[in-house]
């Protein structure tokens, strides 16, 4: 399945079902008993209300690319060439008996199905460390591993889930692979052990547990299951958004785009300053004209500036003011207000 086919497919089974992409709002649902608004946008995409937004960025670009280079290294590398088992990128998988009117499914990004087990590769691309990564995304392992041990259980195989990071370097990306930025470990219903010959040292010797996520998943269909009869009578879509609300990708960018902000805001104060010093500097020396290699500087003498007042024509005349007022079509754009 190419990229395209899968954004598709994702897409597609987001009306009718949650994936594991829904497992952190979930699971919050579950922990706090509130149905959030995120949550409840969410509901709506899945009933059909709102349609499925497909979010982007160079960096689920780059995740994508970096995830078909490691599923290929893993097949060709971690398993003989005579192997009899089957390889599957990005299955779909749903659980199988569940109590809820929807469904519940994901698409893991490698599956290895062996005689004796079901095995797993989630992969993440970061510049976060491996501990960091695991809390990030600690939800949507459980999510995994429930819909897994599911499945192992009706095939009466071992379930095997392994999180794969690759600790990637944004600002230096590279196209090709660099397996000693690779890193494996086990996922465990209780824990998060290492696993593989690398290991990062910001896990070595300590524990991340996953124990009672699960619960809290559980809980959140559970409620959400609960209101689903009346949700749509119910539903109004918000106007105004809260950051938690917006996908991973641009929350991650919110700070960095602050930080932009605040840059070009003292930069700003810097050219203004210069500009009011190089004034003075000109009216008395008499200079009419600087220039560099990099730009002119211009004198512009006082002068007396015209205006029309359109306020006062119309207070004075409302017909006539009527008569020439214009309409133009404006493109929608947003304002950033600092706060």
């Amino acid at each position: 399945m190419d990229s395209q086919e899968l954004k598709n497919e994702i897409l597609a089974t987001r009306k009718g079902g949650f994936g594991s992409s829904d497992a952190k709002m979930i699971a919050t649902v579950g922990k706090t008993g509130v149905i959030n608004e995120s949550a409840k946008l969410r509901i709506a995409e899945m009933l059909g209300i709102e349609e499925p937004k497909e979010f982007t960025s160079i960096y689920t670009e780059n995740g994508r690319r970096r995830e078909e280079q490691i599923i290929k290294h893993l097949t060709e590398n971690f398993y003989p060439s005579d192997f009899k088992g089957s390889f599957a990128s990005n299955p779909y998988n749903e659980l199988p008996v569940t109590p809820y009117s929807f469904k519940v499914f994901n698409h893991i990004d490698l599956e290895v199905i062996t005689n004796y087990a079901v095995i797993w590769y989630e992969i993440k691309t970061s510049k976060s460390s491996t501990s960091q990564v695991f809390e990030e995304y600690k939800e949507q392992l459980a999510w995994h591993y429930m819909i897994l041990n599911e499945k192992c259980f009706g095939l009466k195989k071992d379930a095997v889930l392994t999180l794969v990071h690759y600790a990637e370097d944004y600002e230096n990306l590279t196209d090709e692979l660099d397996t000693n930025k690779l890193f494996f470990h086990q996922i465990t219903p209780t824990s998060f052990t290492d696993k593989g010959a690398k290991a990062n040292s910001d896990v070595v010797g300590g524990v991340l547990e996953l124990k009672g996520i699960e619960q809290d998943i559980d809980k959140g269909l559970m409620l959400i299951n609960n209101e689903i009869s009346t949700f749509a009578e119910n539903y109004k879509k918000r106007e105004e958004l809260v950051a938690t609300d917006l996908p991973m990708p641009l929350q991650e960018k919110l700070s960095v785009i602050h930080s932009f902000l605040c840059k070009i805001d003292e930069m700003q104060e810097q050219v203004d300053d210069f500009k009011q010093k190089l004034l003075t500097v000109m009216e008395e020396n008499n200079v009419k004209k600087i220039t560099t290699d990099y730009f002119s500087i211009t004198y512009i003498a006082p002068t007396i500036k015209t205006s029309f007042d359109s306020k006062a024509l119309e207070k004075a005349d409302k017909d006539l003011y009527k008569q020439y007022l214009r309409q133009s079509n404006v493109k929608s754009s947003i304002r950033i207000s600092d706060k």
